[in-house]
């Protein structure tokens, strides 16, 4: 097959692409953090802007990963008359939360950073809270163009927003002498992502407030699962944050990463598929993709193993030596979670 035909292919495929876009997301922070330890900006105030990032983190990701996935489980469930007034509850489910924990922020941010670095960082809490507030809907149009099946619009929405961060970046380079604008880069971002969300669904007509909490109340179950999912990570940050100096942070935070092309990836099949798991058909489809993933990405994670302390010097610095260590241990966990998923995958029947 030719390289065009490979390209068609590749872009043509809803699951791969959604893949792709998770992937792209990843990378995006990878980049980003590289142009953090290669400018002139200092490894304390690094580790501020990551604390105040996983601040954010803590407050936000159990309940955005819960909504999206009371929306794809029943996207053909329940609601298959009414599609749309089902991503207008959950934009309007993310609203709430996302204005609901922005004020949380203002009030209660001391709590989550260092007392010796609350008076620094007091005057980014404004920027922060406005990101976090824009960075509850960012991941929403992607999730919308998958139920929706616009695999060619998710594919060039992946492209082209990831360009555009890299412009960002490219900005970053010329500008930037301290996190301030980092922040301001990333509301920006945001910004535009939210506007494509709001011309996608058109969240504005008549629904109501109490379906939406129906909606909310619905999703607890969904809350709890994904916090529990997310609880590690967040007790590791919370250990580190406490027991280390600033400067440490971002050295835990480079390691402690999931590897795009397995858990990541992962994930990403599976909530492609959760909307075809109601046809019978689809499933074949799921058991051989997980079959794909596993023989793909056991050999790769050996050999991240084995060139990571390299890598994260050459690609970082030497003060991030030990990050590869963290890495390591962090790609050891996920194997056993690649293999439980493939062996889940495969007693599908």
């Amino acid at each position: 097959m030719s390289y065009r035909g490979l390209f068609n292919k590749f872009k043509n495929d809803l699951i791969t692409v959604y893949q792709f876009s998770q992937a792209a997301r990843y990378v995006q922070n990878i980049l980003l953090s590289i142009a953090l330890v290669k400018s002139t900006i200092s490894l304390g105030q690094i580790g501020q802007f990551e604390i105040l990032v996983f601040m954010a983190a803590v407050l936000s990701q159990f309940w955005i990963s819960g909504i999206k996935d009371i929306v794809v489980t029943s996207w053909n469930q329940g609601y298959k008359d009414d599609r749309s007034e089902m991503l207008h509850h959950g934009f309007r489910s993310l609203f709430l939360f996302g204005l609901f924990f922005s004020v949380f922020l203002v009030l209660f941010y001391p709590v989550f950073i260092q007392t010796g670095s609350s008076d620094i960082v007091t005057g980014l809490i404004p920027y922060v809270c406005i990101y976090f507030f824009l960075n509850t809907f960012s991941s929403f149009p992607e999730t919308v163009l998958l139920l929706r099946e616009k695999t060619n619009k998710l594919f060039y929405y992946t492209i082209l927003t990831s360009l555009l961060f890299i412009l960002f970046l490219f900005l970053f380079f010329i500008k930037f002498t301290n996190i301030q604008f980092v922040f301001e880069i990333l509301i920006g971002i945001s910004l535009i992502k939210t506007i494509y969300l709001l011309r996608l669904i058109s969240p504005w007509h008549s629904v109501s407030l109490i379906k939406t909490l129906s909606f909310i109340k619905v999703g607890i179950p969904f809350f709890l699962i994904a916090f529990i999912g997310y609880g590690m990570d967040f007790i590791d940050g919370f250990l580190v944050v406490h027991y280390f100096d600033t400067e440490k942070f971002p050295v835990f935070k480079y390691g402690a990463r999931e590897l795009p092309f397995s858990s990541l990836l992962m994930n990403a099949l599976s909530v492609a598929l959760i909307p075809k798991m109601v046809d019978i058909e689809q499933l074949g489809l799921l058991k051989s993709k997980a079959d794909r993933h596993m023989h793909f990405l056991f050999p790769l994670t050996i050999l991240l193993i084995w060139i990571s302390p390299t890598v994260f010097v050459w690609v970082y610095n030497k003060t991030f030596e030990e990050s590869a260590l963290i890495f390591n241990v962090y790609l050891l966990i996920l194997g056993s979670r690649i293999l439980v998923a493939a062996f889940h995958f495969n007693g599908i029947r």
